[in-house]
Parts: structure tokens; C-alpha cells; sequence
């Protein structure tokens, strides 16, 4: 008990020296002081507010110049040489009759009938130096320069007649 009291009275001044303000900015006698008479000739202005709209308005800062060119911002997501690109192909499945397939084709199980989307997930692909890819049954693609939605939508062209209605998902 006796070293909790002194550890109390050790602290108390410490704590009491939280409570005194700071002292780095000018206190409100100086500023009225340097208004009056200011040392450097530089006057400064004092205006007594009374309310919100009491506050004068700030002059008007310079406006942007009007001739200034807009330059429209360039894609992020460009495919180049190099990158490495990941290819989902999505499709809906078109098995009307499952059950007749399963009963026509022992090896078939009941749910490969399945007339939900099937996805096709391509090994990453390098796009090479030419800029090109290669997509099973759409051939050899040039991709360079090109953003990832607009290569997305070259694949799916690429796709069309030999899939209901691919969609394509492409990220870098």
C-alpha cells in the first residue's frame, strides 16, 4: 500500500503538466498586439465574427486555364508481349433429353446431362513476341495492344460459330 502511494505522488506531477497548453503558437494578446502595430509592415486584418455567415468570403483562386488539351487516359489493363494472360470460357450446356442419354449410353452418368454453364479454364498463356495467342479452335489471335475486354471479345467472335454463346473472361 505505502508503494502505491508513492508511486501515485511520483506521477501526479508528471500527469499535472498534461494539463498546461501548448505553447508553440502566438496567444491571442499577441495577435491583437501585431494587428495594431505590426513589426514588419505587413498588416493583418482582424474581423470579429458573430455567426457562420458572419465569415467573409475567400477571393475567387485561380481558374484552370481553358485551353489546357484533355488527354483521354490510357487502358491499365493493355495485353503486351510477354504478359501472361488467364482465359475462362463459359458455355450453356445444350443436353436437352439427360435421361434418354444415360439410358442410350451406359457410360454417361446422370448428372454429365447437365444443361448448366460449363466452364473451360485455359492454362495461363504467355502472349508471345508477335503479340500473339493461340486459342483451341479459334486459331492464333494478335492481342498486342489491345485491352483485356477487347480480347475477350475477339476470342468470343472467334468462338461464335462453333458455340452456342461463349463468354469469355480474360484477365491479366
Amino acid at each position: 500500500m505505502y508503494l502505491k502511494k508513492i508511486v501515485c505522488l511520483a506521477l501526479f506531477p508528471g500527469l499535472a503538466g498534461c494539463a498546461t497548453l501548448p505553447s508553440s503558437g502566438p496567444t491571442g494578446k499577441q495577435i491583437e498586439r501585431s494587428a495594431i502595430a505590426p513589426k514588419d509592415g505587413s498588416p493583418i486584418r482582424l474581423v470579429q465574427i458573430q455567426s457562420a455567415t458572419g465569415i467573409p468570403v475567400a477571393p475567387d483562386i485561380a481558374k484552370p486555364v481553358a485551353s489546357l488539351p484533355e488527354i483521354t487516359q490510357t487502358p491499365t489493363d493493355m495485353v503486351g508481349p510477354g504478359d501472361v494472360l488467364d482465359i475462362n470460357i463459359y458455355e450453356a450446356g445444350v443436353f436437352f433429353l439427360p435421361c434418354l442419354a444415360v439410358a442410350a449410353i451406359p457410360a454417361v452418368k446422370a448428372n454429365d446431362g447437365d444443361p448448366g454453364v460449363q466452364v473451360q479454364k485455359l492454362p495461363p498463356m504467355r502472349v508471345d513476341d508477335g503479340g500473339d495467342i493461340t486459342i483451341p479452335y479459334a486459331g492464333t489471335l494478335n492481342v498486342a495492344g489491345l485491352t483485356t475486354g477487347e480480347v475477350e471479345a475477339m476470342i468470343r467472335n472467334a468462338l461464335k460459330g462453333l458455340s452456342q454463346n461463349p463468354q469469355v473472361l480474360v484477365a491479366l
